[in-house]
């Protein structure tokens, strides 16, 4: 059976400039950029200036206080381009109700929990693919499925999962911001890149993955 999107409804507004109050739920500020037609490289971009995410005094959803929020950022960023990537998730005697064929309703902590980074990386795995969702080969295959409209999340998790884990989203280039390439090659190095974290940064050519520390890490597109 198909297991359907976990969502929680939002008791009130839930808008950019709130903290704790919101972080369960998505964005349902009005008039907010979609993208409407898939794909779509001007929407994305859009949605990125939209949620302005380096804003922190404005945009506080996101601003990194004694944790950090690229979960919320990155799961945000996708809802508004019509990919599903959890915020909230189903629990695991849930997940055996649902794949019964028996109805079950979202109630937090009961029948759905919060996903963090290391959450988000073994969900792209287990269930992504359900969602849309398929790994990508390499770095050049990412930026290009990004600057042809499509949306793009790199995740990798902790090997320690008391640690963070990051997921980014790889967003089309400009005439002013483009990728890391290999000089001689062209080949794509570093992805551009939008995220929240320990900085929070509408665009950035960081290799944020690299090290020993990593259990893993993936480039997973959704058109």
């Amino acid at each position: 059976m198909s297991l359907p999107e976990a969502h929680l409804a939002a008791p009130g507004p839930v808008t950019r400039a709130m903290r704790e109050a919101g972080w369960p739920y998505s964005l349902n500020e009005a008039a907010m950029p979609r993208r409407a037609v898939v794909p779509d490289a001007a929407a994305v971009t859009r949605i990125g200036d939209w949620l302005d995410v380096e804003n922190v005094g404005a945009n506080r959803r996101w601003a990194p206080a004694r944790n950090t929020y690229c979960n919320i950022y990155a799961h945000d960023y996708c809802a508004l381009a019509g990919a599903y990537l959890p915020r909230i998730w189903w629990l695991p005697p849930a997940l055996r109700e649902l794949r019964a064929g028996r109805p079950v309703a979202p109630v937090y902590g009961k029948t759905v929990g919060e996903m963090n980074a290391n959450a988000l990386f073994d969900w792209l795995v287990k269930f992504g693919p359900e969602f849309g969702w398929s790994r990508l080969p390499d770095a050049t295959a990412a930026q290009a499925a990004a600057n042809g409209g499509g949306v793009v999340v790199w995740s990798g998790a902790k090997k320690d999962a008391a640690l963070s884990g990051h997921i980014t989203v790889v967003v089309p280039e400009t005439a002013e911001r483009t990728a890391r390439r290999h000089a001689a090659t062209g080949a794509v190095e570093i992805p551009l890149q939008s995220q929240a974290g320990r900085s929070n940064l509408r665009y950035h050519t960081r290799d944020l993955f690299a090290g020993s520390s990593w259990r893993g890490h993936a480039l997973c597109g959704h058109n």
